[in-house]
C-alpha cells in the first residue's frame, strides 16, 4: 500500500484532518439507517462507537498540540471552545424537537420537567436509565451519547494535565489502557454478576467511556496526524485486514454477554489501523471514497444531522400516509418497504437541509467566534510576555 504525504501539522482547533469527515459521514449514515427502520440489519450503536473513538482522538490531539505550542493546556479556553461547539446546535435541536411536539407532529404522553432539565444539563443518559425514554422530548433521548461525551470533556483534560506533568505520552497511553480494562471489567460485573440489561450498560458514561478512551490512546501512542512514521506502522495490510475481520465478527456474533462487554473493547482496538489508514494512506482504493465531496460535506454537518434526524424521522413515521401521493393499493411487506424507503429519502433530505441551515447560521458563526477568542487570548499572552 502506497502512502501519501502526511497531513500538515494542525494549527488550530478547527483544523481539517484528512479522512475524519468521511468517517463521520459513515457513522451518521449507519445511525440514520438504523433509526429509519433497518436496525435489524444496520447496527446504529456501531455508528455511535465510531463517533466516540473519533472524539477521543481529536480532542486529545488538539490538547497535545496546545501543550506543544504553548507549553500548557488552557482549561478555560478548552471549556469555552467546547461550549461554543456543542451547546448552540444542541439547544437549536432541542427547540426544534420541542416545536414538533407542541404543534402535534410528535407526541410525548408523559413529558417530564426533570427530563427537560436532564437534556439541558447533559444527563440524558442517566435519566433514561432510571425513567426510560417515554417522558423525554420525542427524538431527544439520542442526547444520551452527548452526555457521555460531555462527561469525558469535563474530566479528561484535567486528568491529562496531571499526567503530562509526570509521565511520557506513551506511558499515559498505558495508563488509559488500564482504564479501558477497568471499564470492561465493570461491564462484566454488571452484566454477568448483577444481571443488568443493556438498558443500563449501553448508554451510561461509566460503562461506555472506554469507547472514547481508545481514541485518546491512539492520539497519545501512534498519532497519525502528528507523527507520520508511527501512524504508518499501523497501516500494514495484515493489521488492516485483521481490523476489518474483527469488526465483522463483532457485528455477526450475537451472544448477549459478548455484545455488552467485550464487543466495545474489540471495536476500539480495531479502529487503530482503520483510523490511521484513513488519515495516511490516501488516495487508495480502500480509503479514497472518504474524500468524496459529498462525504466530506456530510461529515461537516454530521453533528447537527445527528441531533436533528431522529425528531424528523419520528414525525414522518407517525404522520406518513401510505401511498397517498401515488394512489397505490399495494399492501403487505412490499407496501411497508416502499413506505420505509420513502420516509428514509424524505427524512434524509430534510435532515441534510436543516443541518446545512444550522451549519451556516449557528455552527460557522460560533466557529468564527472561537477563532477570534483564541487569537485574542494569544495576543494577550504575547503582550504579557513582552511587558
Amino acid at each position: 500500500m502506497t502512502a501519501s504525504q502526511a497531513p500538515a501539522k494542525p494549527k488550530s482547533s478547527d483544523v481539517y484532518i484528512r479522512g475524519l469527515d468521511g468517517l463521520r459521514a459513515i457513522s451518521i449514515i449507519i445511525v440514520f439507517l438504523s433509526h429509519d427502520g433497518f436496525e435489524h440489519v444496520v447496527p446504529g450503536g456501531f455508528g455511535v462507537t465510531i463517533f466516540f473513538f473519533l472524539s477521543g482522538f481529536l480532542i486529545t490531539t488538539l490538547l497535545l498540540l496546545e501543550q506543544d505550542k504553548r507549553g500548557k493546556i488552557d482549561l478555560k479556553a478548552f471549556y469555552l471552545r467546547r461550549l461554543l461547539r456543542i451547546f448552540p446546535p444542541m439547544y437549536f435541536a432541542l427547540a426544534f424537537a420541542a416545536l414538533l411536539m407542541v404543534i402535534g407532529i410528535n407526541k410525548a404522553p408523559e413529558l417530564s420537567n426533570l427530563a427537560i432539565l436532564a437534556h439541558l444539563a447533559q444527563f440524558t443518559n442517566y435519566y433514561t436509565i432510571k425513567y426510560g425514554t417515554g417522558s423525554t422530548i420525542p427524538g431527544m433521548a439520542i442526547l444520551w451519547s452527548l452526555s457521555v461525551e460531555e462527561h469525558f470533556y469535563l474530566l479528561f483534560p484535567l486528568a491529562l494535565i496531571f499526567l503530562l506533568r509526570r509521565y511520557s505520552r506513551e506511558q499515559i497511553a498505558k495508563v488509559l489502557v488500564g482504564v479501558c480494562v477497568a471499564v470492561l471489567m465493570w461491564r462484566f460485573y454488571l452484566i454477568v454478576g448483577q444481571h443488568w440489561s443493556s438498558d443500563r450498560t449501553y448508554p451510561a458514561s461509566d460503562t461506555r467511556i472506554d469507547s472514547i478512551m481508545w481514541g485518546c490512546i491512539l492520539a497519545l501512542w501512534r498519532n497519525p496526524a502528528l507523527d507520520k512514521e508511527k501512524g504508518l506502522s499501523l497501516c500494514k495490510p495484515g493489521l488492516l485486514a485483521g481490523a476489518f475481520l474483527t469488526l465483522l465478527f463483532c457485528l455477526v456474533f450475537r451472544n448477549g454477554v459478548f455484545r455488552e462487554t467485550l464487543r466495545y473493547s474489540l471495536q476500539g482496538t480495531a479502529f487503530f489501523p482503520i483510523f490511521a489508514g484513513a488519515m495516511l494512506t490516501q488516495p487508495t482504493a480502500l480509503f479514497s471514497f472518504l474524500e468524496l465531496r459529498w462525504m466530506r460535506y456530510l461529515g461537516q454537518i454530521s453533528y447537527s444531522f445527528y441531533l436533528l434526524h431522529l425528531p424528523i424521522l419520528l414525525g414522518l413515521q407517525a404522520n406518513w400516509v401510505p401511498h397517498a401521493m401515488l394512489g397505490s393499493r399495494a399492501h403487505g411487506i412490499v407496501a411497508q418497504g416502499f413506505d420505509l424507503l420513502m420516509i428514509g429519502v424524505v427524512g434524509f433530505a430534510l435532515s441534510v437541509g436543516l443541518s446545512s441551515l444550522v451549519l451556516v447560521t449557528v455552527e460557522r458563526p460560533c466557529a468564527a467566534l472561537r477563532k477570534r477568542l483564541s487569537r485574542t487570548k494569544a495576543l494577550d499572552s504575547t503582550e504579557r510576555s513582552a511587558s
